[in-house]
């Protein structure tokens, strides 16, 4: 027993000790080794000189990064109703309000901007709808996209003389804005920098500013050549000067107060939307240079009643004059080949007119849901006209065509009258019946006949006293039928088919008002008797009256009561 008890007690000092010996000899070579020698290790590289490191820190107000010695704040965390950004943060120079910094801070009204920033990042203040006032440091160069947009109750904005650049939409639905100022060094400007800044009448600039001027609160270029910016609120009329050449893109878009713009023949080009929504634009007088009316030009001009396109006009784009909708009378251009898709959708009121021999297409829905067109005569060169291009015109009776058949879709005309025909010529090709399942009808024969020596038909046959067979009687030739359209300042008055070598019925029209001014008719211009071909015959108008009438209306009469308390009683004018 005392031998087991000893040879456990052996046992247990000698693992006891082992175990001793291999933990301390673990520790003392993990403090004690050396690191790799040496002569074996290669020489260490040079350490590169360190990158501008960005440090994000968060303080109890802002929240910024360092790079390079200069702040940027990245968020603003305070909740002060005024909020004087500091030109320093932890001894370093403030030079950025960066991307979203104060977006959607609503209980900011007032903010200044220290000398020390030289760029505010896009959207910077967005949203911050209860800022009332905005003091901007002298050392800024960049105002970017959307920095104060949907600030709704800032009230004026001066730009300092150092700013150099202003992005897209950076002061946008600024609503209470009424005043801008433009320092001397803006050389940039965004695309809709203004937008939607209803109660804003005009933008001034700095007499001594290299890029831009201001005429009567509008926007123009230095030379004054190009008009860019007219600001959302103005209201009394402007007359744009004889010496710009362009109206750029969006330049009076959405002025939706303002009472007329006159147009000089100076201006060659017409941007896009550039005449967008001008609701209280009563109508546009179109220079005589321009050749491209662009895309969306006109689109909702609802003031819009009568429109002749000048000559020069060749092309009519996409949606120019989409959603006129109280448009009635159009002349277009004789030198016209074009008119693009939508090009007058949703122009309810607009009544008949002819597409002149030189358009050679018309496009999609270019006419669609013009509800009170009746009759439509489309000239000779049109070669195709797009889909729903009279679509839903659902008082359309007539389409009279004086060409070869164009290219078109079953659903061109859908939506037309019940009555709905076609009208084409008799040499023209391309025709049938149904055409595109449309009924058609043919309309008479162009040809080039003299008139014959008064044709009559002889009641009996004159018989000679020879056994010779009497003479077939003399018929008259084959019905021929032309169109006889009447035209007057404001557009067609009347259209009517009449037979060749008879006179055509001009309507009585003796007095009438076109563009707001009262016109007395004085004579037509071409002959409208012995018709031998298709015929437009003009109406000379003179403006007796120099001011407008008061105007009662008596059973089918129109009673005028001049300035000059002269009565007139006329015929009402008929369409």
């Amino acid at each position: 027993m005392k031998s087991f008890s000893r040879f456990f007690l052996v046992m247990f000092l000698f693992v006891t000790l082992t175990n001793s010996f291999t933990i301390n000899e673990t520790i003392v070579n993990a403090v004690a080794a050396p690191s790799a020698s040496p002569i074996s290790s290669p020489t260490p590289s040079p350490t590169p000189s360190p990158k501008p490191t960005s440090l994000p820190i968060t303080g109890e107000e802002y929240s910024y990064t360092v790079t390079n010695n200069e702040v940027k704040i990245t968020k603003y965390n305070g909740q002060c109703g005024t909020v004087t950004i500091p030109g320093t943060l932890a001894g370093k120079s403030v030079t950025k309000i960066g991307t979203e910094a104060f977006k959607n801070c609503w209980q900011i009204n007032s903010v200044v901007v220290p000398n020390s920033v030289k760029t505010i990042e896009s959207y910077a203040f967005y949203n911050c709808t209860e800022i009332a006032s905005v003091t901007l440091g002298s050392g800024i160069l960049v105002i970017s996209d959307g920095a104060f947009g949907f600030c709704s109750k800032l009230g004026s904005v001066s730009i300092p003389d150092q700013v150099t650049t202003i992005g897209a939409g950076a002061f946008e639905c600024n609503y209470g804005l009424t005043e801008v100022n433009i320092g001397t060094g803006l050389s940039s400007l965004g695309k809709d920098a203004f937008i939607y800044c209803n109660s804003l009448p005009q933008i001034n600039v700095a007499a001594n500013n290299a890029t831009f001027s201001s005429l009567e609160g509008v926007l123009l270029n230095k030379a004054k050549t190009s008009v860019i910016l007219c600001p959302p609120g103005k209201v009394t009329a402007f007359s744009v000067p004889n010496t710009v050449t362009s109206i750029d893109n969006r330049a009076f878009s959405r002025c939706q107060k303002i009472q007329g713009i006159t147009l000089p023949d100076s201006v060659v080009s017409i941007g896009e939307e550039s005449f967008r929504e001008c609701f209280s634009v009563a109508n546009f007088t179109l220079p005589n240079n321009i050749e491209t009316i662009s895309k969306r030009a006109f689109v909702s001009c609802h003031g819009i009643t009568s429109l002749t396109i000048p000559n020069s006009v060749k092309y009519i784009r996409d949606a120019a004059f989409s959603g006129c909708e109280n448009l009635t009378n159009l002349i277009f251009s004789e030198t016209l080949i074009s008119i693009g898709d939508l090009a007058f959708s949703h122009c309810y009121k607009l009544s008949d007119f002819i597409i002149p021999n030189n358009v050679i297409s018309i496009g999609s829905e270019a006419f669609t849901y013009s509800r009170q067109l009746k009759n439509l005569t489309i000239g000779t060169g049109v070669s195709t006209i797009g889909s729903l291009a009279f679509a839903s015109c659902s008082s359309l009776q007539k389409a009279i065509f004086e060409g070869n058949a164009p290219k078109i879709s079953t659903d061109t005309f859908t939506g037309a009258s019940a009555s709905f025909t076609v009208y084409y010529l008799q040499n023209r090709t391309g025709f049938t019946n149904p055409w595109f399942g449309y009924p058609t009808q043919m309309q008479g024969v162009i040809e080039s006949a003299t008139p014959p020596a008064t044709p009559t038909l002889t009641a009996t046959p004159t018989v000679t006293p020879s056994a010779t067979p009497s003479p077939t009687p003399t018929v008259p030739p084959a019905q021929i039928f032309y169109t006889v359209t009447f035209v007057g300042p404001l557009g067609v008055i009347s259209s009517q088919f009449v037979e060749a070598y008879h006179s055509a019925i001009p309507p009585y029209t003796m007095w009438g008002e076109w563009y707001g001014q009262h016109y007395i008719f004085q004579s037509w211009t071409e002959p409208y008797n012995n018709i031998t071909k298709d015929t437009v015959i003009h109406g000379t108008f003179h403006d007796m009256i120099p001011s407008p009438p008061e105007i009662s209306f008596v059973n089918s009469s129109v009673r005028m009561y001049a300035p000059s308390g002269i009565s007139i009683i006329c015929t009402q004018v008929g369409v």
